[in-house]
């Protein structure tokens, strides 16, 4: 049983491994068909150096705009100094791939830390490629190490990205599908480039047998050999290149051109690089030439690497060639090239070395016609087909240049006299520059024909003509300019002619005249010959026939000159000297300036003399002086005439017409004339007009009127005035009752007036006035103010008891019919002086504020008399009174012995009695006195004199005796105008006893003691009460 149940699970145990295996086998196929997957779509993941040998053109994407934008960012970076750090390692300068690493595939993965590549071509022209044709890249991969055959990655899926995102991303050839080159060296590239018939046509050129590339079959994306010939005449394959193509405006924009190859819109480019290794872009027209600027790098191509995955589109072109007859290559031949619907796809001008084409035209059939043939050559517009076909150059019309016949033409020569009479005999020569090539004779009909010339210009001169004509010695030039054309050139000859020369003089001078207008008339025919202007130079009457008579007229005359008469004259013939000549005789006019009264000559008279147009700005004559004659000159520079010491004016040249005399400035003491006095100049020699009817002037006279008053305007009668010419009195005037005086007429000049008199009260000025008569017939007006006789008087201030001066009054005097104030001022102990106080008027002495202690003055009104009686005024101030008067209350009686003080104040600290002196029992208010209490006398008063305006307080100090004290303060009220200020104070009796007292008694004497004990009792006895109550 063990046996059987180990047997048993031996079975189960074996059946279970056997599910376990074929379990594994199944997932390893499963895993296996999933791997064949993956590797399927991600069989390309970098077109490197395995996949491209894989690929075709069609796995390659590729477009204008990618190729433009690779090539520009890689060249932009070739031709700076781009550096910089990569993965930890500084780059050189001119190192390409900062921000676009590009690692080389050598079958393990590159590390960039020992590779450290200078720029070459092959890196330029890898990278375009490279970046042109890398679209997608892969994400989520990992790398799994052996795995050798998947390129090292695991699975991973691809992603677009735009060419932008990978010029600007450091992403690595193994993430990309871009296409990936190895080698480095040129040579090398070459071999590798060919081992992709796939995805390039390579196609090798042999320099050395003449088997040239045609640099006009270039096309975008081309990857061009070059190199140049060695010493044994092999060619170094030492450089590469890579075709962009041409560059529009906007795709010019961010590349990089340098001073030899700027950028041109019909030019095509490619990415090169120069000596220093760095990136530039050059012309392909450089191609197949010597490349001076780098001997190692020449541009002869030997190999072109064309991609097949880049569509291009099939064009062709062709080339021509225009020669002329003999061979000789034609240039400026202009053409049209007709494509098969008719319509004119091009417009070209061919050079002298012919004329090549872009590979731009689409294959098919086109006609060329020429529309403009080369200088000098016959227009061949025949249509001529042409055949462009695709990647291909149409030579046929290089090889069999097209020609041009050259134009060629005659000359013929119609010889004429000139009533059209045909002339035989006649020579004539034909110059081409300066050579002769043909010499022709007319024949009877006047005709002469050369041979057969060539295009282009000819001179010809007639070198002999029969007699009796003149050999005119004209040269004519003939163009050839349209083929098998002749050209008729019509050629008069005259019969001989004659020249005489023509001479215009002034009779006078005999000098040459200018401006005159002369014609020469054919007698016989009336034919008008010549008709000129004279100048300083003889004229030159041309072509007058031999023996026949002429008329010589002056249509005008000179300016300033008459007329001359006909002149008539022969010709004589070339061998007799002969000239005319033709006299004219100049203008005049004699002007005489007299004195109207006296007729004697006037010198120093200014004239000036006007065309007499109408609606012409008047502007002077302007003359020159010559001998004391006023030449008419246009470019004199006087425009004055001045009579002479005679009073006369000449002047000559004056061109016939109608003028204006004016006289601008007359003699001194004369009266202007401004008459616009007419002068004619005609033909008749003199105009002396002016000369027997003289033009006068009269004498200037005129008056003086003097306008004589005083400072009011009032007329003053009598006054007196001489009048002086010099020194010597003229005349003597006395003012009416007006004031005013005339003088008779006075003749021109300057005058003295003088006042000798006038009355009283005015003062006489004893000015002297200048007065001058220069206008005729005006009256001079003098006006002359006298003012009255001025009085300076004193006013005196005094004091009208004492007759003293006073000061401190405030005095004005005020006119008293204007009421104007005429001074101002305060007194002091000495007179004022009022000054210019007028005569015979009337003047208020006003007093505003009077001294102090005295009385305002009333006013007084004086008259000034004169200063021929002295004279002075006197103001007088009363001094202020005030009385106090004391009596007894009683009996009214006075009360003498009271004593008071006079108070300025009430009460206070200011509260000081004033002081005062006493003199004849008044108390005189003095500030220095030594008085201070007043007593009334006798008569009970106390008379005080001089105190100030203003209010006062009196007070008792001392009670008359037997009288109550009066301790009031009374008020003592002082006013301006108050003359007497009195106050009355009265006081009581002092009683104890009833007695009786008469009226005046005085009080008993032995009641006074008993009245005092009394007191004193009584005072004593309240004393005692009082301090009886404090206890």
């Amino acid at each position: 049983m063990k046996r059987q149940m180990k047997q048993t699970n031996s079975k189960k145990t074996y059946i279970v491994l056997t599910i376990w295996m074929i379990a594994l086998i199944f997932l390893t196929a499963i895993s296996n068909i999933n791997r064949q997957e993956s590797h399927a779509y991600c069989k390309n993941p970098a077109f490197g150096i395995r996949q491209m040998e894989e690929i075709d053109a069609s796995d390659v994407e590729t477009s204008r705009e990618r190729i433009i934008d690779a090539a520009r960012e890689v060249v932009k970076r070739s031709a700076s100094t781009y550096g910089g750090n990569v993965g930890g390692v500084e780059r050189p300068t001119n190192f390409v791939l900062q921000n676009t690493v590009y690692y080389k595939w050598y079958g393990y993965q590159d590390d960039v830390t020992k590779h450290q590549f200078d720029l070459s071509c092959v890196n330029q022209t890898t990278h375009i490629i490279y970046q042109s044709t890398a679209t997608k890249r892969r994400v989520d991969i990992d790398w799994v190490a052996g795995e050798w055959a998947n390129g090292g990655w695991t699975v991973g899926r691809w992603q677009d990205v735009s060419h932008h995102n990978l010029l600007s991303n450091s992403y690595s050839y193994y993430v990309t599908n871009g296409l990936v080159f190895q080698q480095l060296a040129v040579d090398r590239f070459w071999e590798e480039i060919r081992q992709y018939p796939k995805l390039y046509d390579v196609r090798r050129y042999d320099v050395l047998q003449q088997q040239n590339f045609d640099k006009s079959q270039v096309r975008m994306g081309d990857v061009l050999f070059t190199g140049y010939q060695q010493a044994d005449g092999s060619i170094n394959r030492m450089h590469c290149m890579f075709v962009i193509g041409k560059l529009s405006v906007e795709e010019k924009e961010g590349f990089i051109f340098d001073e030899a190859c700027p950028w041109r819109a019909d030019k095509m480019f490619m990415a090169s690089t120069g000596p220093e290794k760095n990136g530039r872009l050059v012309y392909t027209d450089l191609l197949d030439t010597p490349f001076t600027g780098d001997p190692g790098k020449g541009y002869y191509v030997y190999a072109v690497a064309r991609p097949l995955f880049m569509p291009q589109a099939s064009f062709g072109g062709f080339m021509l060639k225009k020669t002329g007859s003999d061979g000789t290559a034609l240039a400026g031949a202009e053409f049209d090239l007709i494509d098969e619907d008719g319509v004119t796809c091009r417009h070209f001008t061919v050079p002298q070395d012919g004329y090549t084409s872009e590979m731009d035209l689409v294959p098919g059939n086109y006609n060329l016609i020429e529309t403009k043939a080369p200088e000098g050559y016959v227009l061949d517009s025949t249509p001529r087909p042409l055949r462009i076909t695709e990647n291909a150059t149409n030579r046929v019309y290089r090889d069999n240049p097209i020609t041009n016949e050259l134009i060629a033409g005659y000359i013929k020569i119609f010889k004429t006299d000139e009533e059209g009479t045909p002339i035989a005999g006649a020579v004539f020569d034909i110059f081409e520059g300066s050579t002769v090539v043909a010499t022709i004779t007319t024949n009877d009909s006047g005709e002469a024909i050369t041979p057969s010339l060539p295009f282009g210009t000819y001179t010809v001169e007639e070198t002999s003509v029969p007699s009796p004509y003149q050999l005119k010695g004209d040269i004519h030039t003939v163009s050839i300019t349209e083929h098998g054309k002749t050209e008729i050139l019509n050629v008069q000859n005259e019969k001989q002619k004659v020249h005489i020369p023509i001479i215009k003089k002034d009779t006078l001078t005999g000098e040459s005249l200018s401006g005159a207008h002369l014609q020469v008339i054919h007698e016989a025919t009336g034919d008008l010959l010549d008709d000129w202007i004279s100048d300083d130079t003889p004229h030159l009457l041309r072509d007058l026939i031999a023996g026949e008579t002429y008329i010589l007229r002056e249509i005008e005359a000179p300016e300033g000159y008459v007329l001359a008469e006909d002149t008539r004259f022969t010709a004589e013939g070339a061998e007799k000297a002969q000239h005319v000549t033709m006299n004219n005789d100049r203008t005049r006019a004699d002007i005489l300036k007299q004195c109207t009264e006296t007729n004697t000559p006037l010198s120093g008279v200014e004239f000036s003399i006007y065309r007499a147009a109408k609606n012409e700005e008047r502007a002077p004559l302007s003359f020159t002086l010559i001998d004391e004659v006023y030449v008419c000159d246009s470019e004199g520079k006087i425009t004055t005439l001045i009579t002479n010491d005679d009073g006369q004016i000449a002047i000559e040249k004056l061109p016939l017409g109608e003028y204006r005399l004016q006289e601008t400035k007359s003699p001194e003491g004369y009266v202007p004339d401004f008459t616009l006095y007419p002068l004619t100049i005609t033909e008749n020699a003199i105009n002396r007009v002016y000369w027997d009817n003289p033009i006068t002037n009269e004498r200037i006279t005129g008056y003086i009127k003097i306008v004589k008053t005083d400072e009011k305007g009032t007329p003053i009668a009598g006054a007196t005035f001489d009048v002086l010419q010099g020194s010597t009195v003229v005349a003597i005037l006395i003012t009416n009752d007006s004031g005013e005086a005339t003088t008779s007429s006075l003749p021109f000049g300057v005058y003295t007036v003088e006042e000798t008199y006038v009355p009283s009260p005015y003062q006489l000025k004893g000015d002297t006035y200048t007065v001058s008569i220069t206008e005729h017939s005006k009256t001079e007006i003098l006006h002359v103010q006298n003012e009255k006789i001025k009085v300076s008087l004193p006013v005196i201030k005094k004091d009208a008891l004492t007759g003293e001066p006073l000061s401190g009054a405030h005095l004005q005097v005020i006119h008293e019919a204007t009421g104007d104030l005429i001074d101002e001022w305060i007194s002091d102990n000495t007179p004022h002086l009022i000054r210019y106080l007028t005569a015979e008027e009337t003047y208020i002495l006003r007093e505003i504020k009077a001294p102090e202690g005295y009385v305002l003055s009333d006013e007084i009104r004086f008259t000034v008399e004169g200063v021929e009686n002295a004279q002075d005024v006197t103001m007088y101030n009363n001094r202020i009174c005030a009385n106090i008067l004391k009596q007894s209350a009683e009996t009214k009686a006075p009360l003498s012995g009271a004593e008071f003080y006079i108070y300025r104040t009430a009460d206070g600290e200011d509260q000081v009695p004033l002081s005062f002196s006493l003199c004849n029992g008044v108390y005189i208010y003095d500030i220095e006195g030594e008085i201070t209490s007043l007593v009334t006398n006798e008569e009970g008063k106390i008379m005080i004199e001089k105190l100030p305006v203003g209010i006062y307080y009196c007070q008792e100090t001392t009670a008359p005796e037997g009288y109550l004290p009066d301790d009031t303060l009374h008020e003592l009220n002082v006013e301006a105008t108050s003359e007497n200020v009195s106050l009355l104070i009265e006081n009581e009796a002092f009683l104890l006893l009833p007695v009786v007292i008469k009226t005046g008694e005085k009080m008993p004497n032995a009641l006074i003691p008993i009245g005092l004990g009394f007191s004193a009792l009584t005072s004593l006895g309240g004393i005692i009460i009082l301090q009886r109550k404090e206890k």
